[in-house]
């Protein structure tokens, strides 16, 4: 009689623990399918992938170089016409023709050439320290850390020219009028716009006539900078004259002193000022 009574019994004690069994497995499943898998710590989390250090967001620096000597380089920065205008992200998107030279300057030292490429045709090429010159435009990107060179890319690489000095005696009606400084055994490579060097040039006594487009860039070198200038009233001045290699005259850069040449029908004084022979 008792064992009938405790058959029962069991069976209803069984039946409960199966319940609280699956209640608990349900409980289970919903806490694991309602974890975010990227706060998980199963090292798939966004979190844990290594953060940018910044240097693409920082964009590239433009410029036009001012002096360059065996990997010390100087520019003239460039800031866009738009002041609205995005950083400069892509070098071969790069258009001098939106920009001006401001008033900074910024130094550049390189001493890796891996660093260094070139733009031909809109691909990126190998480059070299001998190819960055007066009058080239660099666009540089630095390590947001320490602020060494990454990546410095020549924008004009493609454009053939030679920097020449001159005295300009006559200008007007879109023409000037150029006497050439002519280079010596001794005369130094020209590195720098700045305090032009004609030690050991000449000076032809023959003068010859250039034509300036009406959009010629015209520069004249002040306190160490380039500034726009124009040819109105400019005579008995040095220059240099960057030609291309068909002869057109593509800029000119009025020198604001110069180290004395010698010979020819005028001589550059060291203040800049010619003296008649």
């Amino acid at each position: 009689m008792k064992m009938k009574q405790l058959r029962p019994m069991a069976l209803v004690l069984a039946a409960a623990l199966c319940v609280g069994a699956l209640a608990a497995c349900g409980s289970s499943d919903n806490g694991a399918s309602s974890q975010d898998p990227t706060t998980s710590g199963s090292g798939t989390s966004a979190d844990s992938s290594p953060s940018p250090d910044g240097t693409e967001e920082a964009g590239y620096t433009a410029g036009m170089v001012l002096s360059a000597a065996d990997g010390e380089i100087t520019l003239q920065l460039y800031t866009p016409l738009d002041e609205t205008a995005q950083a400069v992200t892509d070098p071969a998107a790069f258009t001098p023709e939106d920009y001006t030279l401001t008033q900074g300057t910024e130094s550049l030292t390189i001493t890796d050439e891996s660093v260094l490429r070139a733009l031909s045709g809109g691909e990126a090429i190998s480059a070299a320290l001998a190819d960055i010159r007066p009058g080239s435009i660099l666009l540089v990107q630095r390590d947001a850390a320490d602020g060494t060179p990454t990546d410095v890319v020549i924008q004009n690489y493609d454009d053939a020219w030679e920097d020449r000095p001159a005295q300009i005696t006559g200008a007007g009606d879109g023409s000037l009028t150029v006497t050439w400084y002519q280079p010596g055994e001794d005369a130094q490579a020209l590195t720098s716009y700045i305090g032009l060097d004609v030690s050991g040039y000449t000076l032809e006594s023959a003068s010859e006539s250039l034509t300036v487009e009406a959009d010629t860039p015209v520069y004249q070198i002040q306190d160490g900078l380039l500034v726009e200038s124009s040819l109105d009233g400019l005579t008995n001045a040095d220059a240099i004259l960057s030609l291309s290699s068909d002869g057109q005259l593509l800029r000119f850069i009025l020198c604001e002193e110069t180290a004395g040449a010698t010979g020819g029908t005028d001589t550059a004084g060291a203040d800049g000022s010619t003296v008649a022979e």
